[in-house]
């Protein structure tokens, strides 16, 4: 028996093509991540800033001056160059705003963006009065390396080249190759990425996920006297019967980026005339499908 679960695991090596599509993936956001804080830009007044500040731009803009103003407008369908003036008074010192980076609380859940030396983090809301407010981002510097939690919903395209079916009173063991087969894998998805900058040469961005999910599928089974030996009426040794199969069943399977490795407990269900004959209907196997994903549904 060992030798045999030994050769399935070996088996099961054999390199299977994923497809794989990922639905709204969401991060969980913390305040910091050793040293990198969570920061947001927010748009301060002229008077919440810092009294040098203030200082410097009314020396840059005394009150009482005017300054000129160039815009470009169009006019029937043609560009248009307008100066107008603008008296700098109290109200003019009113409608000055700057951005301003400050420090912010994390532990929320939000989609990220891996942008050069920024990670952006749009905020997953409830509310529409927030759209405006939830923008927020990490800096990094050469070398930085931070790591976000995940989760998805995931679907993946997939074959299994190698089924295990147990031993019954009547019935052996047995491992059987698959026919062409194919399998729609629908799961939920938690996982961890992490991303690493390098200034200049390019970063890198690494995903870890499980994915927990049931499947369905189709192949199909050659019948003959010895898979059907448990039958009232099995078939002669001349008679061979090809039958559609419908699979369903469930699944863990691990991805490292590309890399997809995935365990599999389902059953076939033989489709048609004679179908009932096949010792191993509607009966529980296992398989592995290790692979590599070639391409993105």
């Amino acid at each position: 028996m060992k030798t045999k679960i030994v050769l399935l695991f070996l088996l099961g090596l054999m390199i299977t093509a994923f497809g794989q599509e990922n639905f709204k993936r969401t991060y969980y956001i913390p305040k910091k991540f050793q040293k990198i804080i969570l920061k947001k830009d927010e748009s301060v007044k002229f008077s919440n800033w810092d009294r040098n500040d203030i200082e410097s731009v009314k020396k840059i803009y005394p009150q009482g001056n005017l300054i000129q103003v160039r815009e470009q407008i169009e006019i029937n369908g043609k560009p248009h160059t307008i100066f107008r003036e603008i008296k700098i008074d109290d109200s003019f010192y009113e409608n000055l705003t700057t951005k301003k980076e400050k420090d912010v609380e994390g532990g929320f859940w939000g989609y990220v963006k891996f942008d050069e030396n920024k990670i952006i983090i749009n905020k997953n809301i409830s509310e529409s009065n927030e759209r405006e407010d939830c923008i927020y981002h990490y800096d990094l510097i050469n070398r930085d390396n931070i790591g976000l939690y995940f989760y998805e919903g995931t679907i993946s395209a997939f074959t299994i080249p190698i089924k295990y079916r147990f031993k019954q009173s009547n019935i052996s063991e047995e491992f059987s190759t698959a026919a062409l087969n194919a399998n729609l894998f629908i799961g939920f998805s938690v996982g961890k990425t992490s991303f690493f900058y390098r200034e200049k040469v390019g970063s890198i961005t690494n995903n870890h996920k499980l994915t927990l999910g049931v499947f369905l599928g189709s192949s199909t089974v050659e019948l003959n006297k010895n898979n059907t030996s448990a039958a009232e009426i099995p078939l002669s040794e001349d008679v061979k019967i090809t039958k559609g199969l419908a699979s369903i069943g469930f699944g863990l399977a691990y991805s490292y980026n590309k890399i997809n490795i995935g365990g599999f407990v389902g059953w076939d269900y033989a489709i048609g005339l004679d179908s009932e004959k096949w010792n191993y209907n509607k009966q529980p196997w296992i398989g592995i499908a290790i692979g590599y994903s070639l391409f993105n549904l």
